[in-house]
């Protein structure tokens, strides 16, 4: 079935057919087809699993849904907040060329998920600039998060986060945990290595969270896997792997 009026998610029409790109599964039952993946965020509930069947464009921000109703026969949007939602591949992972766990379905233009207990699984990330993990409970497990290539140019744009007075150039990041409670699983974190004008990248910098767990999960390609910043505490990493790291002033006495 086929929801067509976001006004009354339980009013169903009949359409012409669509080309899904995700469906909303609901008490174990697939009951909503949408055409793009921010449609599919704010016509989910708590507790719903969206299932991405194909390569997307996602919401910048994965933190509230924003619908709309009738009022005074006008119509108005108005937002809630997300607590409880999983997002996730239709395929299984594969295996690539090096061997390395990759998912199929790829999404691009997250840049902050900020809601609670939300779910990311198989699916390959590559944000639009640092992708900052923030909110409460928030779980990324077996997803691949690649740097898209940046230069100083970006720098303007905010795709770029720090600045060496050492060294004299700017850095970037492409993960920044700062929620609580976090949990990154099976996860590869891979910095491109090819950022040009020969800009230093970062896997991931703990700022500001709590609780973070990061474990079976591999950094690659990168000037360094992790900075670790101050105002981070109770952050484990265990069973994790690093290839292809430069590994240069990484300052890990910072922080708790």
């Amino acid at each position: 079935e086929i929801l067509n009026d976001p006004e009354d998610k339980n009013k169903y029409l009949e359409s012409e057919p669509i080309e899904a790109v995700a469906v909303i599964e609901r008490d174990g039952k697939k009951t909503i087809l949408c055409e793009n993946l921010t449609g599919a965020v704010n016509l989910s509930e708590d507790g719903d699993t969206i299932t991405v069947l194909a390569s997307a464009e996602a919401p910048a921000t994965i933190d509230k849904r924003t619908n709309w109703k009738k009022q005074d026969k006008e119509d108005v949007t108005y937002e809630t907040p997300i607590d409880g939602l999983t997002i996730k591949a239709a395929d299984a992972v594969t295996l690539s060329d090096d061997a390395a766990t990759v998912p199929t379905v790829e999404i691009t233009g997250l840049e902050k998920i900020a809601g609670k207990n939300v779910t990311l699984e198989n699916l390959f990330i590559i944000p639009s600039k640092t992708l900052e993990i923030a909110g409460d409970g928030t779980t990324l497990k077996n997803c691949y998060v690649q740097a898209k290539n940046v230069t100083c140019d970006d720098v303007a744009d905010g795709k770029l986060f720090g600045y060496d007075p050492a060294s004299g150039k700017y850095y970037s990041y492409l993960t920044r945990a700062n929620g609580k409670n976090i949990t990154l699983d099976g996860c590869t974190f891979d910095g491109n290595d090819k950022l040009g004008e020969g800009l230093p990248n970062m896997c991931l910098q703990p700022l500001g969270c709590t609780n973070l767990t990061v474990k079976n999960s591999t950094y690659k390609n990168a000037w360094a896997a992790m900075y670790y910043s101050w105002a981070a505490g109770n952050v484990v990493i265990e069973d994790s792997k690093f290839e292809n790291i430069y590994a240069y002033n990484v300052n890990l006495s910072e922080g708790g």
